[in-house]
């Protein structure tokens, strides 16, 4: 239950990409495991806690070996401690998270202002300057860019090519420049990570809304946001409709 990411794996809870694991509960990125609690980037492990960056451990906290009778005890001790304060059953905390939330799949999926981002005790990372030097580089500025990719001219992928968004520069490799002419397509004018969130953006948001059915009135749970005036129509009224 609440799981992204395995295979091969059985009784995960709360935990994220566990191949060949089992009986894992609030951990990640684990190879091979097996009773394991709040561990992470291990591989080939059973009964551990809290431990990170292991390999062919038994019985240990916090990358310390223990005997399996002074295991068993402290793991009681720091589970009870857990469960009290509401702690055990959970995921990591955000805010113990190495990266900044926007810098992650996060802000992606669940887009946060910066604001809303320290409000919640997180980490957020400030553009800063790139530290690039152009003037060593062969920059090729957006204003110069050919409107037809078949003009593209025979140097462009040794050329630095300057963001039009952000200034941060950009290669355009032999595969994308393929890519364009075969399709006819313009040269992009923006970095790829600028792309990437623009398409990813244009996703539904993983969410439902309160909403009726635009035929029967019934309540019902929506995909779409009822803002955008879609017609959307419950389950029963769309098989009649469309089958």
């Amino acid at each position: 239950m609440d799981l992204w990411g395995a295979a091969n794996s059985t009784l995960v809870y709360e935990s994220t990409g566990l191949p060949e694991a089992s009986r894992a509960i609030g951990s990640w990125m684990i190879r091979g495991g097996q009773d394991i609690e709040y561990c992470g980037e291990s591989q080939n492990i059973q009964y551990c806690f809290g431990c990170f960056g292991i390999r062919n451990k038994k019985f240990c906290i916090l990358n310390k070996q223990y005997g399996e009778e002074e295991y068993w005890l402290l793991v009681d001790d720091i589970k009870s401690k857990m469960m009290l304060d509401g702690e055990y059953g959970e995921f990591v905390p955000m805010a113990a998270s190495p990266l900044p939330y926007n810098d992650s799949n996060a802000q992606q999926e669940y887009p946060l202002t910066k604001d809303a981002v320290f409000a919640r005790g997180l980490n957020w990372r400030e553009e800063k300057d790139t530290g690039v030097d152009l003037t060593k580089l062969d920059v090729l500025r957006v204003h110069d860019l050919p409107d037809d990719s078949a003009d593209a001219p025979e140097d462009i992928l040794k050329k630095v090519i300057v963001c039009e968004e952000t200034g941060r520069p950009f290669r355009l490799t032999e595969y994308e420049l393929s890519f364009y002419k075969k399709r006819k397509l313009p040269l992009p004018r923006v970095h790829p990570d600028v792309r990437i969130d623009a398409l990813l953006m244009q996703r539904h948001p993983y969410r439902l809304w309160d909403d009726v059915c635009k035929k029967c009135a019934k309540v019902m749970k929506s995909a779409y946001d009822p803002s955008r005036n879609f017609t959307v129509y419950c389950e029963d009224c769309y098989q009649k409709e469309v089958v």
